[in-house]
């Protein structure tokens, strides 16, 4: 099975920047030890304007202080082979483009991003009594029921692993 634990960057004081640590007060060095430990690492966002949040936008920035911090034997990013996806809550304007923005910065920093591993719910509102409906689809525009499928992502961390969980 798969363990897993949500992480709500609005509940900590994460400042902005590019480092691993920004100093006196920032809760970003625990949320990053959490990450390198993880094997799957998935990213939800809303979308403003076409785009991804800007806690999304904060975490990728955050993230982007680890390129110095490698691994002395292997010079590999902290990132590197875990699997990564991310789920996008909008509509379909800015769906793609946030999902893979996203997907390729984790790419870029050396995680594996699986088929299908992005994800938008595409939700109404309900004009009487402000009730949302939604449909859940694939960044392909493929119907899906609920959120990414677990049993993909823990096929390709065994992939990742040579086969072994």
């Amino acid at each position: 099975g798969v363990e897993s634990e949500v992480i709500r960057i609005v509940d900590y004081n994460i400042p902005f920047g590019v480092s691993s640590d920004e100093g006196d007060g920032d809760e970003w060095p625990a949320i990053l030890a959490k990450l390198r430990a993880a094997d799957i690492v998935i990213i939800g966002t809303p979308i403003w304007f076409g785009v991804r949040s800007a806690v999304a936008q904060l975490v990728i920035e955050r993230l982007d202080g680890t390129y110095d911090e490698g691994d002395p034997e292997t010079g590999q990013f902290p990132l590197y082979n875990k699997i990564a996806g991310v789920v996008v809550t909008g509509n379909e304007d800015g769906a793609h483009d946030a999902a893979a923005n996203t997907l390729f910065n984790l790419s870029h920093m050396g995680c594996v991003v699986p088929p299908n591993s992005g994800r938008w719910r595409q939700a109404h509102v309900h004009e009487q009594d402000g009730s949302v409906h939604g449909q859940q689809l694939g960044v392909y525009g493929q119907a899906h029921e609920g959120q990414p499928d677990p049993d993909q992502l823990e096929t390709a961390h065994r992939r990742r692993r040579g086969g072994q969980s």
